[in-house]
């Protein structure tokens, strides 16, 4: 959407600016974690190029749960739509 985009033109280059690792959020009602990751492409680890963090949305508790009707973008590692949970931080 229009409004993500802005969102990720406006924090983007802070989290890398910063050198931020992990940025964590949620909402969604679902779990979803992405590579590390910059300008919608997979960071390179070789230590040639700057890169952006890893993104963990962590959404899962709430109702209805979510359903995704697309593919998971090439940058997501790991996503659990549907399943109920809860994320904890230690």
């Amino acid at each position: 959407s229009s409004e993500a985009a802005r969102l990720r033109s406006v924090l983007e280059p802070l989290l890398v600016k910063y050198k931020v690792d992990l940025y964590l959020s949620s909402h969604v009602h679902a779990y979803e974690r992405t590579f590390r990751v910059l300008n919608g492409s997979v960071c390179t680890m070789d230590g040639t190029a700057e890169c952006g963090p890893v993104h963990i949305l962590n959404g899962d508790a709430g109702d209805p749960p979510l359903q995704y009707a697309d593919l998971p973008a090439r940058f997501t590692a790991q996503r659990h739509p549907s399943q109920p949970g809860y994320g904890e931080l230690m």
